[in-house]
């Protein structure tokens, strides 16, 4: 699903400028192939094994891959022994019993569905699962969760989203989803002219001590912006402000449902009250309104705040 780089010298330089990168920062370098629409085939397993062979011998030693039978097979394993292998986020672990699965399979980091940011039973589930698999086995298999990708939770047309993505350069244009007119659907676009929409991304939110909790119940934060310099900008925002160790972590979308907060008068209260149900909502909006009410509410203090200053004036 990542960039297609379709030229053998293009690609070469690619890969020599992140192992060098790695040499120079510590930071490890990981190859991501998380295309789940590729058929998981002995002949596609192949293939993957023999391109993946000179990357491995050149030093790469930690990557993604899109299939659990790739996996489950031991070929993968036995090719590449010292190679960390992770699930892609695509295959949405979200209970406990799933990341078992998934680390008997072999896996040594399990990126979970983004959703779980508003489920904290479940990620709590999982880092007991997580512990007692430890335990059992001597393997700890790390967690992992995408905190900025912006859109929905539960978004309807996410897994086309994905799909768009995932078939790009097969015969297509390449033109990734958010450069193509289809996207103009998606919410996200709307987030500017939604204020509601700002608090029913799947976003972590930008107090820290939210961010703190999440980090008690998974290894890492993974943050979105391969695709887009702006986002990885933000990104980068945002790992710069919590390194800081005090005070709020804002870039990118925070910086808009700050804003949000500010210009809709959206007390300090409410905003306690909106934090501690979005560790528990999971999504169903449908049967929660919380955000909606919390908008209108602030709209509407708003406007009763002006008709009393437009009648002052009058009276004077």
């Amino acid at each position: 699903m990542g960039i297609v780089i379709a030229e053998t010298n293009r690609q070469q330089s690619v890969f020599s400028d992140a192992m060098l990168l790695e040499k120079m920062t510590g930071i490890r370098a990981s190859a991501t192939f998380n295309n789940i629409s590729v058929p998981p085939t002995d002949e596609n397993l192949e293939i993957f094994v023999e391109n993946l062979k000179p990357l491995y011998h050149a030093g790469l030693r930690s990557m993604t891959i899109p299939h659990t039978l790739w996996l489950v097979n031991g070929v993968i394993q036995d090719t590449f022994p010292e190679m960390v292998i992770k699930n892609t986020v695509l295959r949405r672990v979200r209970t406990a019993q799933e990341f078992w699965l998934a680390a008997e399979a072999g896996f040594d980091l399990i990126n979970l569905d983004r959703i779980l940011m508003r489920d904290n039973k479940s990620l709590k589930e999982i880092k007991s699962a997580q512990i007692k698999f430890a335990d059992k086995t001597g393997r700890y298999v790390y967690t992992s969760i995408l905190a900025n990708e912006s859109c929905l939770g539960k978004c309807p047309v996410m897994d086309e989203h994905h799909f768009v993505n995932s078939t790009l350069g097969c015969g297509t244009p390449y033109t990734p989803y958010f450069k193509q007119k289809i996207s103009r659907c998606c919410p996200r676009l709307q987030k500017k002219s939604l204020p509601v929409f700002l608090f029913k991304r799947a976003n972590i939110p930008y107090f820290r001590e939210d961010v703190d909790e999440l980090l008690a119940n998974v290894d890492v934060i993974k943050m979105h912006g391969r695709h887009s310099p702006q986002l990885f900008i933000e990104s980068m925002g945002f790992i710069k402000n919590y390194a800081k160790g005090s005070g709020e972590v804002l870039a990118g979308d925070n910086d808009f449902l700050k804003r949000a907060i500010t210009e809709l008068d959206i007390s300090a209260n409410q905003v306690e009250a909106w934090r501690r149900m979005i560790k528990i909502c999971k999504f169903e909006c449908w049967n929660c309104n919380f955000c909606e009410n919390l908008v209108n509410t602030a709209r509407e203090r708003s406007n009763r705040k002006m008709e009393i200053c437009n009648s002052e004036q009058v009276h004077s």
